[in-house]
């Protein structure tokens, strides 16, 4: 099951109908809101697995398509009473038919088993998908708690090795033990992840696992150097490659639907390194039932990811929009013509002066 598309309203923010693919790079000017619709999503997997209690005031309206399902759409809102969260409306709509339908008075919950609309009782504090599971009766409820559970995510600026890997940089499930995920993968995956390597630029011949307490390392080979380096004696750019690259094996591994979210991706990396791990990442996950979603601002990375998967966002005040291939086909097709690069779509007045005309 993957995403496909976002609204969130809050009392100072508002997201409208961002649109996602099985692979997506949004982009924008500084402070048009990339990193803050991360934080949303982030946000939005943390209140389906409970990481976090519900937030005082917020509209959701998201959108998931399902192999078994197919559209399924998901909405709620909570508010405040007396300090404490409460779930104001919730509702799910599966083809159109109503699954969920919740109101102050009254909630009922469509049985795939019985076939029929049941009243239930979920606490005012909850989502109903907190409180009723029943994977014969309400298997819908359970696509979207595997999604949430099965999304991950990074902010690839701040990996380093010279960085406590527990930081609170609050994006989703990050693994932070990089050198025992590693361990976990089979021959065939770990010499890939040396290949990528390669394949991205860095002169690799070896990746070995060593046991520490408390703390396990990665010793890496490269082929210029005699010595073998610790995983956190290596440069930054290759710490994030090499951090990316053994968590998308992971996942691979895992042979199931899966979301990793990536914010400022390839910040750092020089051309030839973030167009090659770039193009490796968003084809990777193409090719392999993995939903990407990342946000960059960065030049190098925006000539290599085809424009039919961006969102353009724009901001007016605490609104934010996007513009996309789906909703504005014209303005992205005739821009093909132009002769200019990817990076420019973004930077030249090529959108103002087609949205004027």
């Amino acid at each position: 099951m993957r995403l496909t598309e976002l609204s969130y309203k809050t009392t100072d923010w508002e997201i409208k109908n961002l649109e996602f693919d099985n692979v997506s790079l949004i982009v924008g000017k500084n402070s048009t809101g990339k990193s803050k619709t991360l934080g949303v999503l982030d946000l939005l997997g943390k209140i389906i697995t409970q990481k976090v209690s519900l937030p005082g005031r917020g509209d959701w309206n998201v959108t998931f398509l399902s192999n078994e399902f197919g559209v399924i759409n998901y909405q709620f809102k909570t508010g405040l009473t007396i300090g404490d969260p409460i779930v104001e409306y919730e509702k799910i709509t599966i083809g159109g038919k109503i699954y969920l339908q919740r109101n102050s008075e009254r909630t009922t919950l469509f049985s795939e088993l019985d076939k029929t609309l049941q009243e239930i009782y979920p606490p005012e504090g909850k989502l109903t998908i907190h409180t009723t599971r029943d994977i014969k009766k309400y298997p819908y409820l359970e696509e979207i708690i595997n999604w949430a559970e099965h999304s991950y995510g990074f902010k690839f600026g701040i990996i380093g090795p010279e960085l406590p890997h527990n930081l609170n940089y609050n994006l989703l499930n990050a693994i932070d033990d990089i050198p025992s995920l590693h361990k976990t993968l089979s021959e065939e995956s770990q010499e890939r992840v040396k290949c990528n390597l390669v394949k991205i630029g860095y002169k690799i011949d070896d990746i070995v696992f060593a046991e520490g307490s408390p703390t396990n390392f990665l010793f890496i080979k490269e082929s210029d150097l005699a010595k073998t380096l610790g995983h956190y004696q290596l440069s930054q750019g290759m710490f994030r490659s090499l951090y990316i690259l053994i968590f998308i094996e992971y996942l691979l591994s895992q042979k199931q639907p899966a979301t990793i979210i990536i914010d400022d991706l390839c910040e750092g990396l020089d051309y030839d390194r973030a167009t090659k791990l770039g193009k490796l990442l968003f084809d990777n996950c193409m090719q392999n039932n993995i939903q990407l979603i990342a946000t960059s601002n960065d030049m190098f990375l925006m000539d290599v990811v085809d424009l039919k998967y961006w969102n353009l966002l724009q901001r007016e005040g605490g609104i934010v929009t996007a513009l996309n291939p789906k909703n504005q086909p014209d303005l992205f097709n005739d821009f093909q013509f132009t002769g200019l690069s990817n990076f420019d779509f973004l930077a030249s007045d090529y959108i103002a002066q087609k949205i004027k005309k």
